[in-house]
C-alpha cells in the first residue's frame, strides 16, 4: 500500500461554516457528479423551489464528517449543527426542518470560511436515498447575563460516501 506522504505546511486555521443553503432532498434537480464523486456541479432546486439560507449566530457552526466501521468508508456520517437567536421564527425554522425531515429529509450546501463549498444529504451514489435529518434541537438560556438565548440544531445523515466539493466545472468525469 502507498501511503501519500503529507509534507505540506498547513494553511492557517480557519475552521468553521462561513454560510448554509437547505432544501428539501426531492426539490434538488438531478446533480451531476465527476466519475469519483468527489466533486460535482453546484446543485440547482427544481423549477418553483428555492434554497433556504440559514441565519447562523456569528461563530456557531461547524460540520462534520466522520468514517467509522470496517474498510475504509463503512458509513460516514454527516453533522452539520449551528446556532439561531431564539426568536418567534426559530420556532417556525424548527418545524419546517423537522416536516422536511418527515417527507424526505434536506440537502444543504455548506460554505466553509476558507470557501470550499460542500453538497451534503445528496451523493453521487445513493441521490438523496440518505438526506440530512433533523436530528436535535436544543434550547441554551445560558447562566450568564450577557448571553442571548438561542437555539442549538443538529442536522445529520449515514451513507458511505464524502461530501462532494461544489464546482463550477468538473474534473474527472
Amino acid at each position: 500500500m502507498n501511503i501519500p506522504d503529507f509534507t505540506k505546511a498547513c494553511a492557517p486555521a480557519t475552521g468553521g461554516v462561513a454560510s448554509l443553503r437547505l432544501i428539501a432532498a426531492e426539490d434538488l434537480k438531478p446533480v451531476t457528479f465527476n466519475a469519483a464523486g468527489t466533486e460535482c456541479l453546484m446543485p440547482q432546486p427544481a423549477e418553483g423551489a428555492a434554497f433556504a439560507q440559514i441565519h447562523m449566530l456569528e461563530n456557531s457552526a461547524s460540520y462534520e464528517q466522520s468514517a467509522t466501521g470496517v474498510g475504509a468508508l463503512a458509513e460516514v456520517e454527516h453533522r452539520i449543527v449551528f446556532g439561531i437567536a431564539l426568536r418567534d421564527d426559530a420556532v417556525t425554522l424548527i418545524e419546517r426542518l423537522g416536516e422536511a425531515s418527515r417527507r424526505g429529509g434536506l440537502a444543504a450546501v455548506v460554505e466553509l470560511n476558507t470557501g470550499l463549498e460542500l453538497l451534503v444529504g445528496f451523493s453521487s451514489r445513493l441521490g438523496g436515498e440518505q438526506p440530512l435529518l433533523l436530528t436535535g434541537c436544543t434550547v441554551e438560556t445560558y447562566a450568564e447575563r450577557n448571553k442571548r438565548p438561542s437555539i442549538r440544531v443538529v442536522l445529520s445523515c449515514r451513507d458511505r460516501q464524502w461530501s462532494a466539493i461544489c464546482c463550477g466545472s468538473l474534473s474527472n468525469l
